[in-house]
């Protein structure tokens, strides 16, 4: 089975409904303002990531990242265990 953020092929639906252009469904009251970073579109999902602070070094890089990737990298920064669930894998560029 595929199962990737959020996304679990046996239980998602196969329609996408867009209510209207820059609509976004409301799960609460009042309604939420901003974004979800859920959206199907390409400009949503993707948002910048930082690490900042000491023995950080300088540098940039265009490589796609996935969420769960960031907590092994904290982890690998800071010399301790991974959190036990964890299934990605340290940014080995931010370690260097």
């Amino acid at each position: 089975m595929y199962q990737a953020n959020g996304f679990y092929a046996p239980r998602s639906g196969d329609v996408l409904f867009v209510m209207s252009p820059g609509w976004l469904e409301a799960y609460s009251y009042p309604v939420v303002k901003g974004t979800t970073h859920g959206a199907s579109w390409a400009y949503d999902t993707h948002v910048p990531l930082l690490f900042w602070g000491w023995h950080v070094r300088h540098g940039e890089s265009a490589e796609e990242v996935k969420i769960v990737d960031i907590a092994p990298t904290v982890a690998r920064y800071l010399h301790i265990q991974e959190p036990s669930g964890t299934s990605g894998t340290p940014l080995l560029e931010v370690l260097k």
